[in-house]
């Protein structure tokens, strides 16, 4: 879907720095207006259900978590995680935020992309969120050798119907399995759990796998 498809509602920037709204303006055009908003409470009470709500990375982590909780399906919310503050990737994405992207991955292109993605239904995880929910939450430690053994499959191609057949049980017990394994890592979904698998192993890593997706 083209930006030109996006039109409704408008882009709300929660933080104190101008230029964030000067760059989103630049990079939106006339696609979606973009407005600052420096009073975490007004943006949450103003939000409207096709408004998409941007957490800039000066903005205090609590007061954020506060907006997504308020604002709920209200609106879409895209958090951008400072390099100073990584590790708070779990947080954000078990809140519920719509995207996270890290300020170095920051660009017109993506931004562009996040929001198609956002208008299609689905949610965004960068990889560079997604190494530092990995990093910061040992996730996969925790994961028994049964759920390792399902998510190498599935990370090789295999579907839930093929591990299933392969392991000679019901394919309701691999989406269990998938769904337990994406609450331990954070993951968003089974796309998302696949994405940081890939990412995990340095050794087998998929450079066509940007983003991780719900």
């Amino acid at each position: 879907m083209s930006t030109d498809e996006l039109r409704a509602g408008q882009v709300v920037v929660v933080t104190s720095w101008p230029i964030v709204e000067d760059v989103l303006s630049s990079w939106l055009g006339a696609w979606w207006p973009v407005r600052r908003c420096g009073d975490p409470g007004a943006t949450a009470i103003d939000a409207g259900c096709d408004d998409v709500i941007v957490i800039g990375p000066d903005v205090d982590e609590a007061d954020g978590l506060s907006i997504i909780n308020e604002i709920g399906r209200r609106a879409r919310s895209i958090v951008l995680v400072s390099d100073a503050n990584v590790g708070s990737e779990v947080r954000w994405m078990r809140s519920g935020a719509s995207a996270i992207l890290h300020m170095r991955e920051f660009d017109r292109e993506m931004f562009r992309r996040v929001l198609s993605d956002l208008s299609e239904g689905r949610h965004v995880v960068s990889e560079e969120a997604m190494r530092w929910v990995l990093r910061s939450d040992d996730g996969w430690d925790r994961l028994s050798a049964r759920q390792r053994e399902v998510a190498s499959m599935l990370v090789h191609g295999a579907s839930t119907r093929d591990v299933a057949d392969h392991l000679n049980v019901a394919e309701s017990t691999i989406k269990t399995h998938v769904a337990r394994m994406c609450r331990t890592i954070g993951a968003p979904d089974k796309e998302g759990l696949l994405s940081a698998l890939r990412i995990a192993d340095d050794a087998s890593g998929d450079p066509s796998t940007r983003m991780a997706h719900r």
